[in-house]
């Protein structure tokens, strides 16, 4: 049963042209408290580093940019932990502006994951311009979240962060959650998500 359709047939899909800045900011500051910014400089594609180094707080990101970011995350090559205290530290920014006001009347009320589900295009578009996004009820308590035109599914260490951002979602509505990749393509993702 479909939550949340796709606003537009799968190949109208308009591609990704800009990102909200929170979570890369976030991660570079992230890089610099673990000393790790350096290297993450050096591994800037070198006629992106000057837009990368100068984006602020509160900005749309051209989507090159962000791409430029995440692929010098992954030439660190950081081990799986360390991925995820990256991804899980950025994607709370990223949580808080998408959810803030929801999850906070919801704490409230006691509502499930399926109340928000719903909102899913809204949330979307205060994060991206462009793309688009699906959520599948395929159980009491599980859904399958399918994401397209994000050309950042290209690097793991962007597919690790959302991962991370779906589960931290969840998470305020249950005592357990998981969270799955299911499937990618270098512009879209497939979670399967499931909550106890």
């Amino acid at each position: 049963m479909w939550i949340l359709p796709l606003r537009y047939p799968d190949g109208r899909v308009r591609a990704v042209t800009h990102v909200r800045s929170s979570a890369i900011v976030t991660a570079q500051s992230l890089l610099r408290e673990t000393g790790k910014h350096a290297a993450y400089e050096e591994g800037l594609a070198p006629e992106a580093r000057r837009a990368v180094l100068g984006i602020v707080p509160g900005s749309w990101v051209p989507v090159e940019a962000a791409l430029a970011h995440h692929r010098a995350i992954d030439q660190l090559r950081l081990p799986p932990s360390e991925q995820i205290a990256l991804a899980t530290g950025s994607g709370e920014k990223m949580q808080s502006a998408m959810t803030g006001t929801i999850l906070r009347m919801s704490r409230e009320i006691g509502v499930t994951p399926w109340v928000l589900m719903p909102h899913g295009h809204r949330i979307w578009d205060r994060i991206c311009r462009g793309g688009d996004l699906s959520i599948e009820r395929v159980g009491p308590k599980e859904a399958i979240v399918r994401m397209y035109g994000l050309p950042l599914f290209s690097t793991s260490y962007f597919r690790v962060a959302i991962r991370h951002v779906l589960q931290g979602g969840l998470s305020h509505w249950c005592s357990r959650c998981y969270v799955t990749e299911v499937a990618s393509t270098p512009t879209s993702a497939t979670f399967r998500e499931a909550w106890a």
